[in-house]
């Protein structure tokens, strides 16, 4: 049905612009049972296949297992069409979708409350990811040129924002240039992540971060430690001695 919506030029594809930056399309499947015709875990059917179809012309899914007594194999069908429908994921362990930004998984309740709990918070988290940023900041003036900063974000209820600083350039005739690949762009989550070791060789990176339990000083007067306390992303100036001073001794050290 959702499907047939979607491909109907009366109705629903009307009104989807995958090309947009800032639609949003779900669909929200709601159980209270086992669910046959499904197209995973062995089973015949269509309904993964639909799936993947309209996550491929911008429309997601999400799936409620509602009301209790859905576990084992019934529950899994539940999450798999969830992650079919969420993300280009082949496969995934349940931590393996929790890590990726787009999969999701099944949402569980077992009562009217926990319903009306848990898709409250995951619509404003769905709407909060294209929405939530701070004012940016500019160096400068537009008609002189400069650089832009702007922190991004996305809400999480009860959990641990996710986000990153970007920096955007200005030209001669005022414009933003806002993709990340222009000449002087970048992202600071990016810039951090390449700094760690890949594989399995232990990090060399130096973390500087108020954490309880962790030394309270560097290294326990470590001055070499201290020196390398700098930001490694690319300065305004592009020239790294304006990068800020090493944190004073008394700042918390985790290595």
């Amino acid at each position: 049905m959702a499907e047939e919506y979607f491909n109907d030029t009366n109705a629903g594809e009307q009104i989807l612009d995958p090309d947009s930056d800032c639609q949003l399309n779900y669909i929200i499947v709601i159980g209270d049972g086992a669910m046959t015709n499904t197209g995973v875990l062995g089973a015949g059917g269509q309904t993964a296949a639909r799936m993947q179809r309209l996550r491929e012309k911008g429309v997601k899914s999400l799936y409620v297992a509602y009301g209790g007594g859905i576990t084992g194999d019934n529950l899994q069908r539940f999450h798999e069409l969830a992650r079919i429908g969420s993300s280009t994921l082949t496969s995934a362990t349940a931590q393996e979708c929790i890590d990726d930004d787009e999969c999701e998984r099944a949402i569980v309740a077992l009562t009217p409350e926990d319903l009306k709990t848990a898709l409250t918070a995951k619509i404003r988290q769905i709407i909060a990811d294209r929405l939530a940023f701070t004012a940016p900041s500019i160096t400068a003036t537009i008609e002189e040129g400069g650089s832009l900063y702007q922190a991004q974000f996305s809400y999480e209820q009860f959990g641990e924002w996710q986000g990153t600083i970007l920096r955007k350039g200005i030209d001669a005739k005022g414009e933003v240039t806002h993709l990340i690949t222009d000449p002087g762009n970048w992202s600071a989550a990016a810039q951090i992540k390449g700094q760690s070791t890949r594989g399995s060789t232990a990090d060399t990176r130096y973390i500087w971060s108020a954490m309880p339990g962790a030394p309270s000083r560097p290294g326990h007067g470590d001055a070499e430690k201290r020196s390398r306390l700098r930001p490694r992303w690319p300065t305004p100036s592009g020239d790294p001695a304006d990068c800020a001073e090493p944190l004073p001794q008394d700042q918390n050290f985790r290595e």
